[in-house]
C-alpha cells in the first residue's frame, strides 16, 4: 500500500485477531489523489489488498484497505516489539516509533535492514518520551495543514522558508510572487487567506 503514497499520510493498522487479517486506514490531507494510486489491479495484487474503499470529505480523504498479509507488521509481531500508531507515511517512507527490550529491538533492526535493504533503513535512539512527542506533532501539524489545498501549501511553505513572515521580513512581496509565479495581488491574498485557515483551524480543534 506504501507504493501508492506520494505525499504524506497517517496510518494506523489493525490485525483482526481470528482472520488474521489486516485494516489499514490511511488519513491523506488535502483531496483524493493521492489514494487513486491504490486502485491500479496490480498494485492491489502485489499489496495483497483484498478490498478497498474511500471516503473523501473537506478535510481530506480516508482510505480503509483490508489486506491478507502485510509484512511490515509481520516483521514488528516476529519480534515482539511494539510500535506507535499512527505512524507517518511521507512520499512513500514510513516514519515510526518502535519500542521494547534492547535485544529484541536490535533482531528486528537487523531483520528491517535484510528486507528492505540497509540504504533504506535509518534509525535514531530516542526515549519514549521524545517518540511520543514526535509522532504527536507530526501527526497533529498533518491535520491542521490538511485544510490547505496543495498550493496554498507550497506558497505559505516558500513564504515561510525566504523569511516572508518572519517579524523583519528578510524577502519582499515582489520577490515572493515571483518565485511562486504568482502576480503580487494573488500572492498576498493566498497567504493572508492560508494563515487565517490555518488559525482558524487551531482554534477550532482547541475548542
Amino acid at each position: 500500500m506504501s507504493e501508492g503514497v506520494g505525499g504524506k499520510a497517517a496510518l494506523h493498522v489493525y490485525k483482526q485477531p481470528r482472520s488474521g487479517l489486516y485494516l489499514v486506514a490511511a488519513y491523506f490531507p488535502g483531496t483524493a489523489n493521492l489514494a487513486e494510486a491504490f486502485e491500479n489491479a496490480n498494485r492491489l495484487e502485489r499489496s495483497k489488498i483484498l478490498r478497498i474503499e474511500k471516503f473523501v470529505a473537506k478535510e481530506g480523504t480516508l482510505v480503509l484497505a483490508l489486506k491478507e498479509r502485510c509484512e511490515f507488521y509481520g516483521l514488528i509481531e516476529n519480534y515482539g516489539i511494539h510500535i506507535l500508531t499512527p505512524y507517518v507515511m511521507d512520499g512513500g517512507c514510513r516514519i515510526f516509533c518502535v519500542y521494547g527490550n534492547s535485544e529484541d529491538l536490535e533482531k528486528y533492526i537487523d531483520n528491517l535492514e535484510a528486507y528492505y535493504g540497509k540504504n533504506c533503513v535509518s534509525v535514531k535512539k530516542m526515549s519514549i518520551f521524545e517518540c511520543l512527542r514526535s509522532q504527536m506533532r507530526d501527526n497533529i501539524a498533518l491535520f491542521v495543514l490538511s485544510t490547505l489545498t496543495e498550493r496554498e501549501r507550497e506558497v505559505l511553505l516558500r513564504a515561510y522558508r525566504l523569511g516572508y513572515l518572519s517579524p523583519r521580513r528578510k524577502t519582499s512581496l515582489r520577490e515572493l510572487s515571483l518565485e511562486v509565479g504568482l502576480a503580487k495581488p494573488t500572492t498576498s491574498i493566498m497567504v493572508g487567506k492560508a494563515l487565517r485557515k490555518l488559525v482558524q483551524r487551531v482554534f477550532e480543534t482547541a475548542t
